[in-house]
């Protein structure tokens, strides 16, 4: 019963949210749809090459900048939580003064990164097969998608994104546990302070612009190699 009550509880909170919630879920989308994007596109070239052929260096771009990308978003998506985190000290205190233990107030937010990973892993994972659809239109190579967009990619990358949402959950639902009742309801009327300096998400956000410019541009760099080379003519049937 506990955790469908921290179920509930996280999805309130994060409907409540409008700037956290939204944004952080762009981000994860944009992050998880690179890279699933790129696991396809990988695994169909290991198969089609084998990973130490010439011709990969393009895909190897490709994951690097993809991976960048999931690693700045990492970041930014982690000091976003614990920035929301540090402006929620007067709920957390309040919880603790009806009762709630530790445990209870690092599970209620640890569901909510879990949400945040599977909802933004799931439709990441639909960016990414339209992504792979996009460069099968372009490239027009027959059983492109049938080749390179499998259950075990998809599965992968659903695993990837909510293994990073456990991740970038810790930080914030150990800080939370961590608040002093006494000191924190006695602040009460006080501004809550800011855990992440404004300059500082700022760089996140436009590292998070760069990593996604390098992705497009190592996908087109990707694309123009597979139709110039045609290299999975035969892969395909057909």
């Amino acid at each position: 019963m506990n955790i469908i009550t921290d179920a509930r509880h996280a999805a309130r909170s994060l409907a409540r949210s409008r700037f956290y919630a939204p944004l952080a879920l762009a981000l994860i989308v944009l992050a998880i749809g690179a890279n699933t994007a790129t696991l396809a596109i990988v695994e169909a070239m290991t198969r089609a090459w084998g990973p130490g052929a010439p011709g990969a260096r393009p895909v190897w771009a490709l994951a690097a900048a993809a991976l960048l990308l999931l690693v700045v978003v990492f970041l930014a998506v982690t000091h976003m939580a614990l920035d929301r985190a540090a402006s929620r000290r007067r709920e957390f205190a309040i919880r603790r003064a009806l009762g709630a233990g530790p445990a209870q107030i690092m599970s209620l937010m640890l569901v909510e990164s879990l949400f945040l990973a599977a909802g933004g892993g799931s439709l990441g994972i639909v960016v990414g097969y339209l992504g792979v659809r996009a460069m099968t239109a372009w490239t027009s190579i027959p059983g492109f998608i049938e080749l390179m967009f499998t259950p075990a990619t998809a599965g992968l990358a659903l695993l990837l994104a909510v293994s990073t949402g456990l991740i970038f959950g810790i930080a914030p639902a150990v800080y939370a546990t961590r608040i002093r009742l006494h000191d924190t309801l006695k602040q009460a009327n006080r501004t809550a302070p800011n855990r992440v300096p404004r300059a500082f998400r700022r760089a996140l956000l436009a590292g998070v612009a760069v990593s996604l410019v390098f992705v497009v541009m190592a996908g087109v760099s990707t694309g123009r190699h597979l139709l110039n080379r045609k290299v999975f003519d035969h892969t395909c049937p057909g």
